[in-house]
């Protein structure tokens, strides 16, 4: 059926339902699809028992990648599902750290897409299926699986948990997911299961209390990290604090980014919960990007550039306070583009009209076009603006122009702008 991994993206991206054409529409708000290719594969979800289940608007990828790290010392196979990818397609299915090969993910493909194909599953639903299965033959020991939007009716939310760990929630996909916090927070706890541990990383209260009601519906084990952790920076270093046993440990990483902070006390909390000790929670965090492969989080692609997949309000709030740390925001380059679901107008208000500017987009449907961002750029005053349709151009304008002037550049505002970015950095 393929016969390259080239014919096997065309037909996820172009052959059937995909949120990268078709947002919303490639949504299904229900698991009856998921449900029925599982079966009809005769997926054995009960191989599938030792699973941490990850949802929330920002911080994901980054709590997956510091937990993968920590479990690589604890279990031989670690199993990681994330979206969406930056570079290549492979990259959502990890075992170790290490992508699934091109040949594996080929042979898995061909046996199953053709059993499957005429129930009608989406780009997610059916790669879900495909990471599922890969993982069951690889007799992994343990699974990190990633929401790709909300968890209620998210494709991943077919395999029951032991452990649901819920990052920071914020507005975003607000069309599918709701407007208010409480009806976010709701879609994004229908991935706690009965009698499971539920762990919230810090939040608003509203989200609190919401997370605290399903967890106590379903009889789960709610477990919120600043009751129990506080972390802070020193300098390089972080300092964690563990209020229950009145200890602090010190430790460095490489996975950079004010944010992270949160990411960190959630993942430690989920280390305690496994009974890692924290001498080996900090043991190898110096070395995260190494071992768990992560991209696109405040990563250094050039001299003074970096990438960032920050990619709404919350998200890019968090991205400038680190650049912040290196110069003031007007004196920034920015390269930036966006889908077309975002409060576009609502993320620029956290940039220096000064600020110089490249506005781009890209071949994706659902990015907005350089002509659209001109109009919204415009009403809003910005004075040192640019504009490309083409992104491989923009992009060496952008790096250029902070070559030339000893400027700090940043890429960033969509998962699809920086993957291409980093294709060509």
């Amino acid at each position: 059926m393929f016969k390259n991994l080239r014919e096997l993206e065309d037909f996820f991206y172009n052959k059937i339902k995909s949120y990268y054409k078709s947002g919303t529409g490639a949504i299904n708000p229900s698991l009856k699809t998921m449900n029925k290719i599982c079966e009809t594969v005769s997926l054995p979800k009960d191989k599938l028992k030792n699973v941490i289940h990850v949802a929330g608007t920002n911080g994901k990828g980054s709590t997956i990648a510091i937990l993968d790290t920590i479990l690589q010392q604890k279990y031989d196979k670690v199993a990681t599902y994330t979206s969406p990818h930056l570079i290549k397609i492979n990259e959502r299915i990890k075992i170790n750290g290490n992508e699934i090969t091109d040949i594996s993910l080929l042979t898995l493909a061909n046996v199953i897409i053709p059993k499957v194909i005429h129930l009608g599953p989406t780009f997610f639903e059916l790669f879900t299926l495909l990471a599922l299965y890969h993982f069951v033959r690889e007799n992994v020991d343990i699974i990190l699986l990633e929401t790709g939007l909300g968890g209620r009716w998210d494709a991943t939310n077919i395999i029951d948990a032991n452990i649901s760990v819920i990052t920071r929630i914020s507005y975003d996909h607000t069309d599918i997911l709701g407007n208010s916090l409480t009806e976010i927070a709701y879609e994004k706890a229908g991935i706690i299961k009965e009698n499971s541990t539920v762990i919230l990383s810090e939040n608003r209260n509203e989200v609190l209390e919401v997370i605290k009601k399903v967890a106590n519906e379903k009889k789960a084990d709610f477990i919120y990290v600043p009751d129990g952790i506080f972390i802070e920076e020193e300098k390089d270093s972080y300092i964690i604090f563990d209020k229950e046993e009145h200890k602090r440990y010190i430790f460095k990483s490489d996975l950079q980014g004010k944010y992270q902070k949160n990411n960190f006390a959630t993942a430690f909390a989920v280390a305690k919960k496994l009974n890692i000790s924290p001498e080996s929670f900090i043991e190898k965090l110096a070395n995260i990007t190494e071992i768990s492969g992560i991209k696109g989080r405040w990563q250094q692609i050039g001299q003074k550039i970096f990438a960032d997949a920050a990619h709404n309000y919350e998200g890019m709030k968090e991205t400038l306070k680190t650049a912040s740390e290196y110069a003031p925001l007007k004196d920034w380059v920015f390269l930036l583009g966006f889908a077309k679901n975002k409060d576009i107008s609502k993320i620029l208000t956290l940039f220096p009209q000064e600020a110089t500017i490249f506005f781009c987009s890209n071949s994706y449907e659902r990015l907005i076009s350089a002509s659209e961002l001109k109009e919204i750029a415009t009403n809003m005053k910005f004075k040192n603006s640019y504009f490309y349709d083409n992104l491989q151009q923009g992009y060496r304008k952008f790096y250029d122009f902070c070559q030339e002037n000893d400027k700090y550049g940043l890429v960033s505002g969509s998962f699809y702008i920086v993957g291409d970015v980093l294709k060509y950095s």
